[in-house]
């Protein structure tokens, strides 16, 4: 009585939990997977030829995911994981698998609907932030998810959402419309009707397929438009009715201006938004114009942090000049689209709002910046309010690393020991030395060469300035 006491305890604790499938556990579930079903046993499982063909497809692709699932078993992540031959070779970044209302709320913080279009919608874009936290700079990322009611009779129904897609995030309403079926029998349609609707979303339609009338969304699909799925898409035999919804995305720079996202991040034709990224390297600025100091610099910092992963932070807002007109903040982009180096466009002119957005994040500055950063003036003459603003950093696991400049009329090179921090604030500065970093340009200077059409004047050959 006893041990079936405990067994009970043990159980309800588990079911009070959301079950949670990181990389590494993926790895063994993946490995013992494949040593008890080899792909002779494939169809055994439930994985027909044409969900095969989607699976491997899905996985060939170069788009990284993570998926959140409620409401019971769903196949499709085993199917993704037990045909993958490594984890380098699955799209699978994370699988979460939420069973409790308490569960969703602590994901979405919000009260949803267990089963709905807007918990799918949701889940989908909270599932997105964390496939930007585990992939790199510049690798395409979806969040999907996938909601279902345990709770429902035979022949219930699931949403199914799609988030990160340029063109807006997409759901699928299915319905199944024969009583009778089994809930095995029901997840397995389900599953398969998910992996036909990824494989939309993600343009990874097996050419072996096209051509077939297979996809739920073919050619000249218009959005909100009903797709009744008339014949039974898979070997049970159990028909099932699909809506397909594709939300139209804003221009994500005028979302940004309008304060409906909180950044919005380029790195060549990937456009990610309104997932910031934490535990990275930023090097803020305005950018007017982009030179080969800052490409220096940035290379030179993330070399002595470690190669950590870097990108360029350019904020729409400043203190001083307030905000950059839309139009202008694209031009200063396509300079960095053009040189195929990543850039965060935030709304966070001040650097206790970087570090809020990007939390155990380094940024890299100048000079002139760092000194700024430490004088009580900027803090309404207030050294208790600085001393607050750095505890608001500190506290979010910011640091700064600095570079110095040449000083003409001091003619000497002004470095972070020039900078009188004080001394509570000390660890939070890291010096970049003359030796790693030193380069004879500004943004200023490129600008009112520009604006001459001259070459630039003769300086001291260490000259050396970054903005």
């Amino acid at each position: 009585m006893a041990q079936a006491h405990l067994f009970r305890k043990g159980l309800a604790a588990w079911a009070q939990k959301p079950y949670l499938l990181r990389n590494r556990s993926l790895a063994s579930i993946s490995k013992q997977k494949r040593s008890i079903m080899p792909e002779a046993a494939a169809h055994q499982s439930g994985l027909d030829s044409t969900s095969a063909q989607l699976v491997h497809s899905i996985n060939a692709s170069n788009v990284r995911l993570v998926l959140y699932a409620t409401g019971g078993p769903i196949q499709v992540p085993t199917w993704l994981l037990s045909t993958a031959s490594g984890l380098n070779q699955t799209a699978v970044l994370e699988v979460l698998l939420p069973q409790t209302q308490g569960s969703l709320v602590d994901l979405t913080k919000q009260v949803l609907p267990w089963c709905s279009e807007a918990a799918a919608l949701t889940l989908a874009q909270v599932a997105h932030r964390r496939a930007a936290h585990l992939a790199a700079f510049g690798t395409p990322i979806v969040g999907v998810s996938i909601c279902m009611d345990p709770a429902a009779p035979q022949g219930h129904r699931a949403f199914v959402a799609v988030h990160g897609k340029i063109q807006g995030p997409c759901v699928a309403c299915i319905q199944l419309t024969q009583p009778g079926a089994s809930r095995h029998e029901e997840d397995t349609v389900i599953s398969r009707l998910v992996l036909k609707v990824l494989a939309d979303a993600l343009d990874a339609w097996p050419r072996s397929l096209q051509g077939q009338s297979k996809t739920l969304a073919p050619q000249g699909w218009a959005p909100s438009e009903q797709l009744c799925v008339s014949q039974p898409l898979d070997s049970e035999g159990i028909p099932a009715a699909v809506s397909l919804k594709q939300i139209a995305a804003p221009d994500p720079l005028e979302a940004l201006m309008a304060g409906n996202v909180k950044c919005v991040e380029f790195n060549g034709s990937q456009v990610v938004t309104d997932a910031p990224r934490r535990n990275k390297l930023y090097l803020p600025g305005s950018f007017n114009p982009l030179h080969a100091g800052h490409k220096q610099l940035l290379a030179v910092a993330r070399s002595l942090s470690g190669d950590k992963e870097a990108a360029f932070e350019l904020s729409i807002g400043n203190p001083d000049k307030g905000m950059l007109p839309v139009e202008e903040t694209r031009r200063r982009v396509q300079q960095f689209v053009d040189a195929q180096l990543p850039v965060v466009v935030s709304c966070a002119p001040l650097f206790p709002d970087k570090s809020d957005m990007f939390p155990d994040s380094t940024f890299v500055l100048g000079y002139d910046t760092a000194k700024r950063l430490v004088m009580p003036k900027y803090y309404g003459d207030s050294e208790l309010n600085m001393l607050l603003n750095f505890a608001r950093l500190r506290h979010r696991g910011c640091k700064f690393m600095v570079a110095g400049r040449y000083d003409a009329e001091a003619k000497k090179f002004l470095t972070l020991r020039d900078v009188q921090v004080p001394l509570g604030l000390a660890d939070l500065f890291e010096d970049i030395d003359e030796h790693d970093f030193r380069v004879d340009v500004s943004s200023t200077e490129l600008r009112a060469q520009a604006m001459r059409q001259e070459p630039l004047g003769a300086r001291p050959s260490g000259a050396s300035r970054v903005e």
